[in-house]
């Protein structure tokens, strides 16, 4: 019996992607509900609630398949490969150092007032009747650090406000991280993004009349060095193990709430 040898040429190639093809994928993510971005080198991350990054993660340090660029309201971007997924939101050292001056538990600590108002402790926290149109207390110099482009999750317990508002200031007004108008315990992520807001201190003030007053307890700014594991951390070179953006673009705005958010592979950076 005669055996035919087959016709290798008339089989169909296996679909390996080509290196064109691995550079062209490109994905761009929706369904945003929030933007968390730590910018800091050594933690550098990108939480994005409402978009699961994890799927993409790789391993910091040795493999890094895709790269992800944030683009800001104004064309700015902010690109980074992808590292391991993020394993949870991680507290580092609260940047209000001394507990008395989160918790009120033995006075107003080291927060001062400015047009007039003074700070008085009735109840275990803070409270201040404002003496005209708008007051403040402000924490005094050297009893907190606060760190350029890092992620800090702020909180404060506002047990009561009788004027329109309560805003979160760092120095005098090189940063307005929050402005809350009601009760209730208060939470904002902000990314420190002014070179000045270092060194600079944290006020919170309050417009209105004289006589409307705001009462505050459980004051933190507490610095994030890793995100939920829906966030992923990020590396500035192809399976590189520093925890950095590859590239910032001047201008870019890590605190907007509207971006453009693409993955793709890191062959397209590289």
């Amino acid at each position: 019996m005669r055996i035919l040898k087959p016709d290798l040429r008339r089989w169909p190639r296996p679909t390996v992607p080509s290196v064109r093809e691995k550079r062209a994928y490109y994905k761009l993510l929706t369904g945003a509900t929030g933007y968390r971005l730590s910018m800091v080198n050594g933690t550098a991350f990108a939480w994005i609630p409402g978009i699961d990054l994890s799927p993409y993660a790789g391993q910091t340090g040795s493999n890094t398949p895709y790269c992800l660029s944030i683009t800001d309201s104004t064309g700015k971007v902010a690109v980074g490969y992808i590292g391991a997924a993020g394993a949870a939101e991680t507290l580092g050292t609260d940047a209000i150092t001394a507990a008395g001056n989160r918790n009120f538990d033995a006075g107003i600590g080291n927060w001062t007032s400015n047009v007039g108002g003074q700070p008085t402790n009735p109840a275990n926290d803070l409270k201040l009747v404002i003496a005209a149109a708008w007051d403040w207390v402000r924490l005094s110099a050297g009893y907190h650090t606060l760190t350029l482009n890092t992620l800090y999750k702020i909180t404060v317990n506002i047990k009561e406000l009788t004027g329109p508002e309560l805003r979160v200031y760092l120095g005098w007004i090189l940063e307005v991280p929050a402005i809350w108008t009601t009760t209730g315990n208060k939470t904002k992520y902000y990314t420190i993004n002014n070179p000045g807001s270092s060194g600079e201190r944290i006020y919170l003030l309050m417009d209105g009349v004289a006589t409307n007053y705001f009462v505050i307890d459980d004051v933190s700014f507490a610095p994030l060095t890793d995100c939920a594991a829906t966030g992923v951390r990020i590396v500035s070179a192809p399976d590189g193990a520093t925890r950095n953006w590859a590239s910032v673009e001047a201008g870019f705005n890590p605190n907007g709430t509207t971006y453009t958010v693409v993955v793709q592979h890191a062959g397209a950076y590289a």
